[in-house]
C-alpha cells in the first residue's frame, strides 16, 4: 500500500471491494461513525435498545443472530461492538456485564462462524494494567479491570476458532463533532462553562480519533489482515496534555475564566482501580494499511473550529 493513504481513498476501495460490514451495536459512538462514513449497500447495523434508520433490531441476549438476519452469509465481515463498556458498570454488575461481554459475544461469533463471516472484535486498552505504557500487541495481556478480563476472554475464545479473525483493541476513541459527548469536545464543554477542571496527570493514553479508527478498520479488511492489532493515537498524553491542548486552541477564540488542578487519578471516585498507562503501540497496524494519524494538536484545532461554527450558527 502507498503511504498516507486517507480515509476517502479507503472507503473509495471498500465500497468497490464487493464487502459489505455488519455492524453488531451499531448505535454506539463508534458504530455511528461506521455507518456515517459507508452506503448502505456496504454496511448494515443493528441495535437493541437505541433504534436509528435502517438498523435492525438484535439483542445479543436474547435473540439468534441467524434467525434475526436471513441474509447473515451475505456479509463479508462483521464488527462486535455490543456490550458493557463502562468498567465502574461492570464492576457494579459483573454477573450482567459477563452474560453480555462475554458469553453472549462467544454466541454471536459462533454463529458468524458457521456462516462464514468474519469476526472483527473490538477489544479494549484495558486489556493491560497500565504498569508501563506504548503497549504492543506482543505484549501478554495483564487486565485489572473486570471489563478488560471481558475481553481477554473473548480474545481468546475467537482465537480458539481457528479461523480467520481481527481483534482490535482500541484507544480511547474521540471525535470533534460539537457535543458528541468524547474526549475533546467534553473538554471544550467545560471550558466554555468556565467550569473548573480537575484534571489526572498520571492517566496516559493514546486517544485516536473515530475517523482514524474507520479508515483502519476498513483497510485492514481491505488487505485481507488477519489477528491482533492496536489502534491508537501516535501520542502518549497524559489526561492534562490533551486538555492543554485543547486550552490553547480555545483561547485562541475566547477567554476561560475557571480553574485546572493537576491531581491524581487516583482521586477519582471509581469502582476499581483503574490503570495508570494504557497507551499502545499503533505501529503494526500502520505498517499493514499505509494510514499516516494526525495528532492531538492537529484534532484540537479540528474541534475548536467546528465548534466556533457551531456557537457562531447558534447565536
Amino acid at each position: 500500500m502507498t503511504p498516507g493513504r486517507d480515509l476517502d481513498e479507503i472507503l473509495g476501495d471498500f465500497e468497490e471491494s464487493g464487502y459489505r460490514l455488519l455492524i453488531i451495536g451499531a448505535s454506539s459512538f463508534i458504530g455511528r461513525g461506521f455507518l456515517s462514513h459507508l452506503s448502505q449497500r456496504a454496511v448494515l447495523g443493528t441495535f437493541n435498545s437505541t433504534p436509528f434508520e435502517g438498523g435492525v433490531h438484535f439483542d445479543a441476549q436474547t435473540d439468534d443472530l441467524p434467525s434475526v438476519l436471513s441474509s447473515l452469509s451475505e456479509f463479508s465481515h462483521a464488527l462486535i461492538l455490543f456490550g458493557i463498556a463502562t468498567p465502574d458498570e461492570c464492576a457494579r454488575n459483573p454477573d450482567r456485564a459477563y452474560q453480555l461481554n462475554v458469553i453472549s459475544s462467544k454466541k454471536v461469533i459462533d454463529s458468524l462462524v458457521q456462516h462464514g463471516v468474519m469476526p472483527i472484535f473490538a477489544s479494549s486498552e484495558a486489556v493491560f494494567d497500565g504498569s508501563k505504557g506504548m503497549y504492543t500487541e506482543d505484549d501478554p495481556p495483564t487486565p485489572i479491570l473486570i471489563y478488560g478480563r471481558h475481553k481477554v476472554e473473548v480474545e481468546q475464545y475467537l482465537r480458539e476458532q481457528e479461523v480467520p479473525y481481527l481483534i482490535l483493541r482500541l484507544a480511547r476513541v474521540f471525535g470533534t463533532e460539537p457535543n458528541d459527548g468524547t474526549l475533546l469536545t467534553g473538554m471544550v464543554d467545560l471550558l466554555a462553562q468556565n467550569a473548573d477542571i480537575k484534571c489526572a496527570e498520571d492517566q496516559i493514553m493514546s486517544p485516536i480519533h473515530i475517523d482514524e479508527v474507520v479508515a483502519i478498520t476498513l483497510a485492514l479488511c481491505l488487505a485481507e489482515k488477519r489477528g491482533t492489532f492496536h489502534l491508537a493515537g501516535p501520542e502518549a498524553l497524559s489526561r492534562y496534555e490533551v486538555l492543554m491542548h485543547i486550552l490553547r486552541e480555545y483561547t485562541k477564540f475566547a477567554k476561560y475564566t475557571g480553574k485546572i488542578s493537576k491531581v491524581p487519578l487516583s482521586s477519582f471516585k471509581t469502582e476499581e482501580k483503574r490503570p495508570l498507562n494504557t497507551s499502545l503501540s499503533p505501529a503494526r497496524a500502520l505498517e499493514a494499511t499505509g494510514f499516516r494519524l494526525k495528532g492531538i494538536r492537529e484534532w484540537s484545532a479540528v474541534a475548536l473550529s467546528k465548534w466556533r461554527k457551531h456557537v457562531e450558527n447558534k447565536a
